[in-house]
C-alpha cells in the first residue's frame, strides 16, 4: 500500500516497486486478444491491397499490350493507305499516258502540215491560201504545246541533233552530204518527255555513210 514519507513535503505518495501494476489489459494497454486481432485484420487489408495492386497492375499490362495491338494496327492500316495512294497515282499516270498517247498523234499532223511551209510551190495566190491554212496549223500547234505543258509534257528535240537511243527510236537511215554523221536527218514522229520519263520515243531517220537518198 502507499505510504506517507516523512521527508515527502508535499504529502506525494510513493509507490513501491515490488507492487507495480503489470499489463494485464487494463486501461493502460491492450490485451493480447485485441492485439491479435487487430493484426489479423491488418495482415488482411494488406492482402486486400495487394490482390487490388495485382489487379492494376495485370490491367495495366493487358492496357498496354492492346495499345500495343492497336499501334500495331494503325501502321499496318497507314502502309496499306499509303500503298493504295502509290497505286491511285500509278493509275491516273498510266491513264493520262493513254490519253496523251492519242492527241500526240494529233500534234504530230498538225508539226508535219506545219513544216510543209517551205515546199508549197503553188501560184501565188494559191500560196497565200495555203499559208494562211499553215498558220492556222501553227496557232493550234502552239496552243497544243501549251496545253502540254501544264501537264508537264515536252517534245524531245530530235532533228538536227545527235541520235540519242535512250529517247529515239531509228526507223531509217539516209545519207546528207553536208550533215554530219549520226545525226538526225528527219523526224517521222515526235517523241516526248513527262516528268522526267520517256512518254514516247521520237522515230527518226539518222544520217549516215552510203548512197544519198
Amino acid at each position: 500500500p502507499p505510504e506517507f514519507l516523512p521527508d515527502d513535503p508535499a504529502g506525494q505518495l510513493e509507490t513501491d516497486s515490488r507492487s507495480a501494476p503489470q499489463d494485464t489489459g487494463g486501461p493502460d494497454g491492450p490485451d493480447l486478444y485485441t492485439l491479435l486481432s487487430e493484426f489479423v485484420s491488418l495482415k488482411k487489408q494488406i492482402q486486400i491491397q495487394t490482390r487490388e495492386q495485382s489487379r492494376n497492375l495485370q490491367g495495366l499490362k493487358d492496357f498496354n499490350t492492346f495499345a500495343g495491338e492497336g499501334r500495331q494496327l494503325l501502321d499496318e492500316l497507314a502502309r496499306q493507305v499509303s500503298r493504295m495512294g502509290a497505286m491511285e497515282d500509278k493509275l491516273r499516270e498510266e491513264t493520262t499516258a493513254d490519253i496523251l498517247q492519242a492527241f500526240l498523234d494529233i500534234r504530230d499532223s498538225l508539226a508535219r502540215g506545219t513544216a510543209a511551209r517551205t515546199r508549197v510551190t503553188a501560184p501565188f495566190l494559191r500560196q497565200k491560201k495555203i499559208h494562211a491554212l499553215l498558220d492556222g496549223y501553227q496557232i493550234a500547234l502552239n496552243k497544243f504545246d501549251q496545253a502540254l505543258l501544264r501537264l508537264e509534257t515536252t517534245p524531245i528535240p530530235a532533228r538536227g541533233r545527235p541520235f540519242d537511243p535512250d529517247t529515239m527510236t531509228a526507223v531509217d537511215t539516209c545519207h546528207v552530204p553536208d550533215m554530219p554523221q549520226g545525226v538526225v536527218a528527219e523526224e517521222i514522229s515526235g517523241g516526248f518527255m513527262r516528268r522526267g520519263k520517256v512518254l514516247r520515243h521520237a522515230r527518226v531517220v539518222v544520217n549516215t555513210p552510203g548512197k544519198e537518198n
